[in-house]
């Protein structure tokens, strides 16, 4: 009964429930340099450049003001096919196999008889959503000519993730006694009975003349379960403003981001397992005799119409305990932490066609301390009456009580199951980014911008396999970015971002050869942008376009600033005229795409393709005032 109201739990956790939802909002995008890429530590465009390096403020000549407002993709739904293997395996009687036991992840009425289990499609049903991340506004102002000061609003990033259903599991046993021996009683092979009885200090062995009844021989216990489920996560991580100060000294230009983070999760899942409230009372049939009583024992072994009919069996009731709660798990807790984090940078130009710089990203090395409260997480399930279940002889044995009832009104807690921990941590500490940019600019004849970017966190990802718990270890992690800029009729931008090889340990040996077949040159680029820009009656026209694959380190660095963080594929376009500039950005949503390409249905005997249609896009529009 553990085993079977044990899997209820772990694998309803692992299987597709029939609704899940994915919410997600993003902060809003930019691209100060379009096709150029962003993160250079001496190129200055205002505020817009102040997260690349702080100093870059200082350079201002005039003060602005920018607003950006994006709108998200629609929601979208699809159905998705899982095929999840049941169970099965073999009951133990002293060392031989006496039965079978099968889970089965399917309702009873699709079951039919006997331990016949197969791979089961499961069809779930997912809705996600990308929401508008609001309105973002920043603003830079030259005080004097040595001083300038700006601030920029944030929107924050959440994810909220959502799964909740109803899942069948059903348990059933089968026993075959042939060949058993279960205490006095010795079943042949041919289903004969031979029981033992000893009284007095004398043993005499008793034999039936044929088989017993194939009722008593061959017996089965089915119990329908269902696992509801309640799980809710919600993750939110923001940073209501940065505030930046840059001063100017002659050529060398200084400059300070403080810039207030703050982070929360919302921890809730639940899943209660109870018997099907129509479930009925089982039935075992054990030899009605009295063992105690000689007579009664050779009567009844004498006597083919009992021993070989139903009339000579006594039913023993197995009480199911229908509609009641059986097992429960609760996973929950509320986590917040805060902390400020500073970036310093400086700029030096050496004359007019030669810049250098050097940015130190989140300098004092802030981290995000989770505090936990109101937490809890633990399995609770009925304990098992072991009496007359311990095993197989017990319950088979001739006399005894009339009723069978496995469950007691006792509850056993534990925080583990199946060998992993379900305890939360009462804190939890994340590092932040701390990064180090160099670089430089030359201007003359074409603009060319070189930075080398290191990471000096390490990124660690934890996970269990076979029960043993292991850990993956991404170290060395940096960048090499290359910006061009020249005019052939227009003015054409490119930009490459380039990864150097990191040292990862903890990966198999499959895994270390595919990571050192893609780094097979050292490095790989992970970003391409290329633009193109033109004038033509006062006004600036320009278009970009490029692919970003440095989400993912993003994500598990915890950089939510980075202006990059959502943007994998993605086209700007902008029109400068006076003092105004206006953009419009469009990044696709890969969440509603994936969505949308999901819920395709292809024509009978087409396999599904992805196709431009399919797109979803995350589209943002702003202008920036200068005077």
């Amino acid at each position: 009964m553990v085993l079977i109201f044990g899997t209820t739990i772990t694998f309803a956790a692992d299987v597709n429930f029939p609704y899940s939802s994915v919410r997600l909002k993003f902060s809003t995008s930019q691209d100060p340099y379009p096709g150029l890429g962003n993160y250079y530590s001496t190129l200055a465009q205002g505020m817009k450049t102040s997260l690349w390096n702080p100093a870059s403020l200082g350079k201002l000549k005039v003060t602005d003001v920018s607003l950006g407002i994006s709108s998200a993709s629609k929601t979208g739904t699809f159905l998705k096919t899982v095929n999840v293997t049941e169970m099965s395996g073999n009951l133990q009687n002293n060392g031989s196999t006496a039965g079978q036991y099968g889970i089965f992840f399917r309702p009873l009425s699709s079951i039919g008889s006997g331990i016949s289990t197969r791979e089961v499609e499961i069809q779930t049903s997912s809705t996600t959503k990308t929401e508008n991340a609001g309105l973002d506004f920043s603003s830079a102002i030259r005080v004097n000519d040595w001083l300038s000061f700006g601030i920029a609003t944030n929107n924050p990033l959440e994810m909220e993730l959502e799964t909740a259903g109803d899942f069948p599991v059903v348990a059933r046993t089968t026993t075959n006694l042939y060949g058993q021996t279960m205490d006095e009683m010795k079943i042949t092979n041919n289903g004969k009975l031979q029981y033992t009885y000893s009284s007095g200090g004398s043993t005499i062995t008793y034999e039936s003349v044929s088989s017993l009844w194939s009722g008593f021989l061959s017996q089965e216990v089915t119990v329908p379960v269902t696992s509801i489920s309640s799980m809710r996560n919600s993750y939110q991580l923001q940073s209501p403003y940065m505030g930046t100060g840059a001063i100017n000294l002659g050529k060398l230009y200084l400059g300070l981001n403080l810039i207030p983070i703050s982070a929360t999760a919302n921890i809730s899942n639940n899943v209660t397992s109870m018997v099907n409230s129509d479930t009925e009372d089982q039935f075992l049939y054990v030899p009605n005799f009295d063992p105690n009583n000689e007579s009664d024992l050779a009567n009844w072994i004498n006597d083919q119409d009992k021993y070989g009919t139903t009339n000579g069996y006594k039913r023993k009731q197995l009480l199911t305990h229908a509609g009641e709660i059986v097992a429960t798990t609760t996973y929950r807790g509320f986590y917040s932490a805060s902390a400020a984090r500073f970036d310093i940078g400086g700029m030096y130009d050496v004359n007019d066609w030669l810049t250098i710089g050097m940015a130190m990203e989140n300098l004092g090395g802030a981290n995000l301390n989770f505090q936990g409260s109101n937490i809890a997480s633990y399995v609770n399930y009925r304990d098992v009456n072991t009496a007359e279940t311990e095993n197989i002889s017990d319950i088979f044995q001739p006399g005894g009580s009339s009723t069978l009832d496995p469950l007691t009104d006792q509850w056993i807690s534990t925080t583990e199951v199946s060998g992993t921990k379900l305890a939360l941590e009462s804190q939890k500490t994340y590092e932040l980014p701390r990064k180090t940019r160099i670089g430089l600019t030359l201007k003359r004849p074409f603009l060319i911008a070189i930075d080398y970017e290191q990471n000096q966190n390490q990124i660690k990802y934890n996970y269990q396999e076979n029960s043993l718990d292991k850990e993956i270890v991404i170290s060395n992690i940096n960048y090499l970015r290359l910006g061009f800029e020249f005019h052939l009729f227009s003015r054409w931008r490119l930009g490459t971002t380039l990864m150097f090889k990191p040292t990862v340990t903890g990966l198999t040996s499959e895994a270390q050869d595919s990571l050192n077949s893609a780094f097979g040159m050292w490095v790989l680029p992970v970003k391409i942008d290329l633009g193109n820009e033109f004038s033509a009656w006062g006004t600036t026209i320009g278009n970009s376009f490029g692919f970003n694959a440095q989400s993912i380190i993003n994500y598990l660095q915890f950089d939510h600033l980075n202006v990059d963080l959502s943007k994998i594929v993605y086209f700007n376009s902008y029109v400068i005229k006076g003092n105004w500039r206006f953009y419009y950005l469009t990044q696709v949503d890969p969440i509603a795409t994936a969505t949308a390409y999901g819920s395709k249905t292809p024509a009978a005997g087409q396999t599904r393709s992805f196709e431009i249609s399919d797109l979803r896009y995350i589209q943002t529009v702003g202008a920036t005032y200068a005077f």
